[in-house]
């Protein structure tokens, strides 16, 4: 997640088809599928704000992600010898073709895995943003609307209103149309649902003062 615009595109081309691996995303596809029995579909050299160098490897989605990870009841963190393989192959495909000097040796970086599902479903959700929001406008029960990447936040007036506008049909049609709105741009099939979330300018002012910003938090 958060992979920015120009990872984004590049990361589309190569699903595609329309750009083409490197020697090294070819031969980790093969180890990650050997090892991990899981697809990457792109890596990214880069640094954090502190300076540190960081390798992204991307996959497909959460569940995916979370494969390197390990937890317990009071634990949750990169499973080391998953990432430590990973960093050790990594280096050694850059040394042997000459590629990223800077990741020849893996204690010179820390590596992470990011999952893109998210950032496709926000891409799907922003080419489609103004239409939806065109659409509640003319909704005469929706009385504010948020937008936080792939997922749409719509306010009724009342907390009793949420449980009114699911028995009247109003929230599912709702969920239907904008469903539809972001289907009809999902070249990669990302959306599963509408991603509609129903709440009420009642919890915002009560929960959160009235701020989407504490809302979101």
């Amino acid at each position: 997640m958060f992979n920015n615009g120009d990872e984004l595109r590049k990361i589309k081309g190569l699903i595609k088809g329309t750009e083409m691996p490197d020697v090294i995303l070819t031969e980790l596809k093969k180890y990650f599928l050997e090892h991990f029995d899981c697809e990457i579909y792109d890596y990214i050299c880069d640094k954090v704000s502190d300076g540190r160098l960081r390798l992204k490897f991307i996959v497909w989605d959460y569940e995916t992600e979370k494969m390197f990870y390990k937890s317990s009841d009071n634990f949750y963190g990169p499973d080391k010898k998953k990432i430590n393989e990973i960093k050790t192959e990594f280096s050694k495909l850059c040394l042997k073709n000459n590629l990223h000097k800077d990741y020849w040796e893996p204690e010179r970086y820390f590596a992470v895995p990011s999952e893109v599902k998210s950032d496709l479903l926000g891409d799907v959700q922003k080419r489609v943003q103004a239409q939806i929001a065109d659409y509640l406008d003319n909704i005469k029960a929706v009385k504010e609307v948020a937008f936080w990447f792939g997922s749409v936040h719509i306010f009724y007036e009342l907390d009793e209103d949420i449980e009114l506008n699911r028995k009247n049909g109003v929230s599912d049609k709702i969920e239907t149309d904008i469903f539809q709105y972001k289907k009809a741009v999902d070249e990669f099939d990302v959306c599963d649902n509408s991603g509609v979330i129903f709440s009420s300018i009642q919890t915002l002012n009560e929960k959160f003062g009235g701020s989407m910003q504490h809302y979101f938090n």
